[in-house]
């Protein structure tokens, strides 16, 4: 039983707090799809405003906002995977520390 302090008391082995089975702390893979698939939607739905809307503010918006985010999702995903995979070592390495 926890103490008043939130420390497990004695009693607690660390054998019974370990999970049996490896659970995802984290799913970074998710939301790096989400972002490509947005990403690209966007992309999409840009080309089409092209069709109907060909004055100079078009790509002073483009210059403001759109242009620079390809290079920022492309860095974004890069450091994300990299996260990712030492993530995926760190909770390797933890459940390997718990396995008899």
């Amino acid at each position: 039983m926890p103490r008043g302090n939130g420390q497990p008391s004695s009693s607690y082995t660390l054998s019974a707090l370990a999970p049996r089975r490896r659970m995802k702390i984290c799913d970074l893979n998710s939301g790096l799809s989400r972002l490509q698939r947005s990403a690209a939607r966007l992309k999409d739905r840009w080309s089409e405003t092209s069709d109907v809307w060909m004055d100079e503010t078009r790509g002073q918006f483009q210059e403001r906002h759109l242009d620079s985010l390809p290079p920022q999702i492309s860095m974004l995903l890069a450091a994300t995977q990299r996260l990712a995979e030492c993530l995926e070592q760190a909770e390797k390495a933890c459940c390997d520390e718990f396995e008899p």
